[in-house]
């Protein structure tokens, strides 16, 4: 779809005293430019995937306005803010992406192993983080189940690959795995529709922010682990670099 650019857009560039903050990659900038407006913040890789708007449809800048109003609407649930975890985690997420970080960006392992010396280090860790997940088309969707778990799912060229049960307390993993995640979830995860994962009670899971997540959950769907970046991980379906020494593992 073509649109018309009207007025200059300025991508404006915030330079911090360690760090440059950059807008997702492929982007839609009007996507960005609303975002700012509305939320003063940048959006999130899935928040900028043109699907969530009339399907990637809309005539113009005020449309598209409201069809991000709407999604974000239909998006409260409970509050991301009862997701915690390390301090300096979510100081640098505020500082470089001015957001919450979700809750497997909390878990720390996805930081050279939950190894760092000081405040710069994690924070070159985290941005390098997101660019491997950038670089390898890897988006994270995630959707609080209750006060003490999330669902977490992972999305690679529009198909979900794999999926965990998180701790709201520091992303820690209590379950990996779609037949595993069913089992681990008892009353707050059931399976229904032909294997698609609602909350319980009916409805789709709806992340803070992120959208409603419905996806296929066999005993097949694979879960995400973290391992060595130096060596192949046994049984791995897929593995792509996180940061410093870790990857994470698909299988």
């Amino acid at each position: 779809m073509k649109k018309k650019l009207i007025g200059i857009i300025i991508i404006c560039t915030f330079f911090q005293s360690f760090n440059v903050i950059a807008q997702p990659r492929g982007c839609d900038p009007w996507i960005v430019a609303i975002y700012k407006e509305l939320y003063q913040r940048i959006p999130t890789v899935e928040e900028c995937s043109i699907k969530n708007y009339n399907k990637g449809s809309w005539s113009s800048y005020d449309q598209l306005k409201e069809l991000i109003k709407a999604y974000q609407k239909a998006s409260v649930t409970l509050s991301p803010a009862s997701v915690t975890g390390d301090p300096w985690i979510t100081a640098i997420y505020k500082s470089l992406y001015q957001r919450l970080p979700n809750s497997w960006e909390l878990n720390i392992y996805n930081y050279n192993g939950g190894s760092w010396k000081s405040y710069d280090e994690l924070t070159s860790y985290i941005r390098d983080f997101q660019l491997n997940l950038q670089k390898n088309g890897i988006i994270i969707e995630t959707a609080m189940l209750s006060v003490d778990k999330s669902l977490v799912a992972f999305k690679k060229d529009g198909v979900y690959i794999a999926a965990n049960l998180l701790s709201n307390k520091n992303g820690s993993i209590i379950a990996a795995g779609g037949g595993n995640i069913v089992a681990a979830g008892g009353g707050n995860i059931v399976a229904a529709g032909g294997g698609n994962i609602v909350a319980a009670g009916g409805g789709n899971i709806v992340a803070p922010g992120g959208g409603n997540i419905v996806f296929k959950v066999g005993t097949g769907l694979a879960g995400a682990f973290h391992g060595s970046q130096y060596s192949l991980q046994s049984g791995a379906k897929l593995q792509v670099p996180a940061s410093g020494k870790t990857s994470l593992v698909f299988k």
